[in-house]
């Protein structure tokens, strides 16, 4: 009797045993990591709205993407938009940023600072760099006052790509 007791315990805990080890189960998975290059931008020409005559009204003078300026009356040439390069991995999708309303102005002439607003670009806010590479061409509105004093006036502005 003591030797079934001894093996009917033996026998519920090896059962017990097999049974939690069928109530488990594993699996090897694999981790993976890729590095890309790192994105780059660099400045090719600088943002000009070129050269206009002092206006008698409030004007605002619009230089698109493409360099061509409209609004002013009395617009004489030289304006260009700013270019820019970007670098990094092939094939990879870019988000480009460019500055907000209300951010950027025009000062250090005589007269009061010129607001720049509406940024645009050529390439659209998301972009793939094909061959690891894109250009982007960029253009604005500049807010001229009535009787703007003449100078050299100049700001500083932000384009941001990242992945």
């Amino acid at each position: 009797m003591k030797k079934l007791l001894i093996l009917s315990l033996f026998l519920l805990t090896a059962g017990g045993y097999i049974f939690a080890l069928q109530g488990q189960d594993d699996v090897v998975s694999t981790a993976y990591a890729v590095i890309v290059e790192p994105i780059e931008i660099t400045e090719e020409q600088e943002m000009h709205f070129g050269y206009m005559v002092k206006p008698a009204v409030e004007e605002i003078v619009t230089l698109g993407n493409n360099g061509i300026a409209s609004g002013a009356s009395k617009h004489l040439g030289d304006e260009q938009q700013g270019i820019f390069k970007v670098s990094g991995e092939e094939d990879q999708e870019v988000t480009l940023t460019l500055p907000a309303d209300g951010v950027v102005s025009l000062s250090g002439g005589p007269g009061p600072a010129m607001d720049v607003s509406s940024f645009t670009s050529d390439i659209g806010p998301r972009f793939s760099l094909l061959a690891g590479e894109a250009t982007i061409n960029v253009g604005a509105r500049l807010k001229v006052a009535a009787g703007q004093l003449a100078g050299d006036y100049s700001g500083d502005y932000t384009v941001l790509v990242s992945y």
